[in-house]
């Protein structure tokens, strides 16, 4: 049986699977998996009793001095109409050489997400929202606590927990800044259409309180 063709265009192609015994070099641009069915890239399966798996990396190219070095861009294919061409590929995932990270639509965090860092920064120049997400039409909608930082319990005696400070968005010059609005649903009649938010609260930015209904 044929295990290596070598054509005419300098193509080699193997019948079966290929093992490199060291690191695999691929001088030009692409490697192109799997042939039109689905294919993986991964570490191989460690034996033995308790034994840790290897770590898989992933590189973008190095610069040189004041030089970038490359993005990891992660793109996918979404359906479109009905057709026989190829769907155009997006990018979903960019993460650049600064280390950050750009998705390109919502993503969806399947259990708590922690930021190690200072901030969370919401909506690049428009609006943003900090909610909860709907529930099913026959389920109460959640809770949602916002919480200043807690010191851990025990130990050490007398340590003060962080404070919550609640920020309008900063103007410039005669721009004045943005109001802490405070909004409420109150109940309505019965039925089964969303209940109209209502503003409460409002500390505009001059610091006066208005208090909405009182």
């Amino acid at each position: 049986a044929t295990a290596l063709t070598i054509s005419d265009d300098k193509s080699a192609s193997f019948a079966d699977a290929v093992t490199v015994g060291t690191d695999l070099t691929v001088t030009g641009s692409d490697i192109v998996l799997g042939n039109g069915s689905n294919g993986t890239i991964g570490s191989a399966a460690v034996s033995g009793t308790d034994t840790a798996g290897k770590n898989l990396t992933i590189n973008a190219g190095q610069g040189t001095g004041s030089g970038a070095g490359g993005d990891i861009i992660f793109q996918v294919a979404n359906a479109g109409g009905s057709g026989s061409s190829a769907n155009a590929l997006a990018t979903a995932l960019t993460i650049s050489d600064d280390k950050s990270a750009s998705f390109a639509d919502a993503v969806t965090v399947g259990t708590d997400l922690t930021v190690t860092g200072s901030d969370i920064v919401l909506g690049n120049g428009a609006a943003g929202t900090f909610k909860n997400e709907a529930t099913a039409h026959n389920v109460a909608g959640k809770a949602l606590t916002i919480s200043a930082g807690s010191t851990t319990a025990a130990t050490t005696d007398n340590i003060a927990g962080g404070a919550l400070t609640l920020q309008g968005g900063q103007g410039k010059g005669t721009g004045a800044g943005g109001d802490i609005i405070f909004q409420v649903a109150n109940a309505g009649s019965t039925g089964s259409s969303l209940n109209s938010y209502a503003t409460a609260l409002t500390i505009s930015d001059d610091s006066s309180v208005t208090v909405t209904g009182h």
